[in-house]
């Protein structure tokens, strides 16, 4: 069993900033990646740099803590495991290829399938969010932290996250569906953290992501007002077979109104 202490928070942190650094290293320096993985995606030299420093560094501080990484390779033996770090060293990498400022460095801590602990670097906006359990925090450059609480869910005036390379025919007629007021197009787990921040209060995605994706920032929104749900209303778990989410929707509220349910299960 983990103590989920101050010092393991700030461990992460410091992991994740200079992560963050290393990818800086390498933004807007080349269009070209490095190759195409299994699924089509593109994965870049800071992808590869950025996971070997983390999960070198994990290994080292948290050895009896497994790994899963969006870069690593064996997954299948620690599934069932009820408690492991999940990383997405550069989340974001379409964006990160475009040049834009919309990447982000994400390590998450899950036990019993459920982001106990998150923490996000936004490297080129020098933006830290992170949750230590209990409360979730953001950090700007070298300010003093503050406290993150999620807006009224006020469902005649909602505010939503769109995915700014994910924005399909059913998310659409979703948000038409919901009459939703702004609708904000965001790279990478940001759009977790802007509903953390109060930016927003509604993020719907439909297809699947993976676990590593949405955990830390799963974990920050959880502590700071706001849930994200599966396609049935359940609370989203993770550890499921090959660390892939279906449909999901993340809310600034801790509780799914029954009539977003109903319009999700008719889309």
């Amino acid at each position: 069993m983990i103590h989920v202490s101050d010092n393991l928070v700030a461990s992460l942190l410091n992991i994740i900033q200079v992560s963050g650094k290393i990818v800086l290293n390498y933004f807007g320096k080349s269009k070209e990646t490095l190759k195409l993985k299994s699924d089509d995606s593109p994965i870049t030299e800071a992808d590869i740099k950025a996971n070997e420093y983390i999960c070198g560094k994990l290994s080292e501080e948290f050895p009896n803590i497994p790994i899963i990484s969006e870069e690593g390779s064996n997954l299948s033996n620690i599934r069932n495991n009820d408690l492991f770090f999940l990383v997405d060293p550069l989340d974001g990498t379409k964006e990160f290829i475009n040049k834009t400022d919309e990447f982000t460095v994400n390590i998450a801590l899950i036990k019993d399938k459920t982001p106990i602990i998150g923490v996000i670097n936004v490297p080129s906006k020098e933006y830290l969010y992170w949750t230590n359990g209990k409360k979730s925090f953001s950090k700007y450059k070298g300010n003093e932290k503050k406290t993150l609480k999620t807006k009224k869910f006020d469902q005649e005036n909602l505010n939503a996250e769109a995915s700014k390379s994910h924005f399909d025919s059913k998310t659409l007629k979703f948000m038409k569906t919901l009459d939703v007021k702004k609708i904000t197009r965001s790279g990478s787990s940001l759009k977790l953290c802007n509903i953390a921040s109060g930016k927003s209060n509604i993020y719907p995605r439909f297809g699947n992501t993976m676990e590593w994706d949405i955990a830390a920032g799963h974990a920050i929104l959880s502590n700071s007002g706001g849930q994200v749900f599966d396609e049935n209303g359940k609370i989203l778990k993770y550890s499921k077979e090959g660390f892939k989410n279906k449909s999901f929707i993340a809310l600034s509220q801790g509780q799914i109104p029954h009539s977003i349910l109903e319009i999700i299960q008719k889309l």
